[in-house]
């Protein structure tokens, strides 16, 4: 990184965590951007001419031809990790949420030419820990632990599982096609070696070749570093799993499907409901070290491997207005959808449902009740009917919608348009019933008053009868 970098980071401001951990000390390298990117790019263009930002990576054209900072970089305050040399401790990259600012790296494979990573390294916890957000990056840093967003591993590459294999111990097996041809050569070259050299027998089995797959399974292990995706949100202290973290576990069981990825090393950290509210303890005593060693002890308890270790039943708070309800329920519907996401989406379904009965239709039940003209009671009875139907079917019409089902130019479902158009009918009937209600005024409201009937005249009225002469 240049010296227009060396500008750049004069401009940003230390990291601070957010409550509940704000009297933490986030470590040097977690920065703030400007608050300010177009007075950033201002000042960077004062002290260095226009081409050498560009080439440096800090900034780029826009569509105008003028001088914008680097796309990861154009946030107002955005979330930075300043990546070190190991050896000199110079910078040599940038690490947001979205990835690296220099190079097209995923982050968990940038890190490890990171001081901090490295030094985290030698410790007891060998391990890089794979966020849901730059965020619960920061605080696991903090802790003196190696982390980086899980960006990049949605979709691996033939190049990632190779890197998956020389630092994480993550191997791709042969087909059986691949074996037999392996084990076949090998075959033949050790008949080869003990036809041109009988010595070689002699020698015993110190002499000979191992096995193609033998040869394989003889790594060391203490060079390892165990890849650990983190299933929560350290940063809320919150059971959640992170948005796209379940993608993540899914795209990995594809590899081992298709590309016989051997992912059993790979783990995975739940945190135990008791260990969190330790963790909480801790920080509400306002004891650092309490702090730490409940947190260090929630990372030593919950992980295990992604192919054995489950995590339990998945428990959402309920949310406490309708706002909130509607809100849980789209991330559900949001999420990936093995297992424990469909749980976490018929939770918030419940919850929708109920903070919907409870705010919108027992209101509504409630002012029917104390109404006593029979026919506008009929009204507002039917109206609350009508506003529960419509929002108890609104969230599944909707989600077709949120998964992106509707694109331009593709075939659309006929069965979700219809959900759409009863959808719509119930609406019409609720704008009825409410135009309805606007203007209806009660027959004991409107009936006219009691008084002295006026006497019957009855010769006005049967002046022109036959009758008339009789009466």
């Amino acid at each position: 990184m240049n010296a227009c970098w060396a500008t750049y980071l004069t401009l940003c401001r230390p990291y601070e965590l957010a409550e509940p951990w704000s009297s933490r000390r986030a470590d040097d390298c977690a920065l703030r951007g400007p608050a300010d990117p177009a007075a950033a790019t201002a000042y960077l263009q004062e002290r260095h001419s226009a081409p050498k930002l560009i080439r440096g990576g800090v900034a780029r054209r826009d569509r105008t031809g003028g001088l914008t900072l680097h796309p990861l970089l154009a946030a107002p305050d955005v979330g930075l990790i300043l990546l070190r040399d190991p050896a000199a401790g110079k910078p040599v990259n940038l690490l947001t949420e979205e990835g690296c600012v220099c190079g097209n790296r995923a982050p968990a494979f940038a890190v490890l030419q990171d001081r901090h990573t490295c030094d985290a390294l030698e410790g007891p916890q060998r391990a890089l820990f794979l966020t849901g957000s730059l965020a619960d990056a920061v605080l696991l840093r903090s802790f003196g632990l190696a982390a980086a967003p899980h960006t990049g591993f949605g979709r691996l590459k033939q190049s990632d599982v190779e890197l998956l294999s020389t630092h994480f111990g993550v191997k791709q097996g042969p087909s059986e096609r691949e074996r037999e041809e392996r084990f076949a050569a090998w075959q033949a070259e050790s008949d080869a070696e003990r036809t041109a050299d009988a010595a070689t027998r002699k020698k015993g089995p110190g002499g000979a070749k191992l096995p193609p797959e033998v040869a394989e399974e003889e790594t060391d292990s203490d060079e390892l570093i165990r890849l650990t995706f983190v299933r929560w949100t350290p940063h809320l202290l919150s059971p959640q799993d992170p948005v796209g973290m379940a993608k993540v576990i899914e795209d990995l069981q594809l590899l081992k499907r298709h590309r016989r990825l051997e992912i059993d090393e790979i783990c995975q950290w739940f945190p135990e409901p008791q260990d969190l509210e330790a963790i909480r303890f801790a920080l509400a005593r306002g004891e650092s070290n309490w702090v730490n060693g409940a947190f260090l002890d929630c990372a030593s308890a919950g992980i295990g491997s992604i192919e054995y270790f489950k995590p339990k039943a998945a428990v959402i708070a309920p949310p406490a207005d309708l706002a909130g309800a509607v809100e849980q329920l789209q991330a559900a519907m949001l999420a990936a959808q093995d297992e424990p996401s469909r749980q976490r989406r018929r939770e918030a379904l419940s919850h929708y449902q109920r903070v919907v009965a409870q705010q919108i239709t027992a209101p509504l039940l409630r002012e029917a009740a104390h109404t006593t003209d029979p026919l506008e009671r009929a009204l507002r009875l039917q109206f609350s009917q009508l506003s529960a139907l419509f929002l108890e079917q609104a969230p599944q019409v909707r989600e077709p919608f949120l998964h992106g089902l509707k694109q331009h130019g593709e075939k659309t479902n006929p069965r979700g348009d219809k959900s759409v158009a009863e959808l719509l009918a119930i609406g019409v009937q609720m704008i009825s019933l409410a135009k309805e209600l606007t203007k209806w005024k009660s027959p004991s409201n409107s009936a006219p008053r009691r008084g002295t009937a006026r006497p019957l005249n009855p010769s006005q009225r049967f002046t022109a009868s036959d009758f008339s002469a009789q009466n």
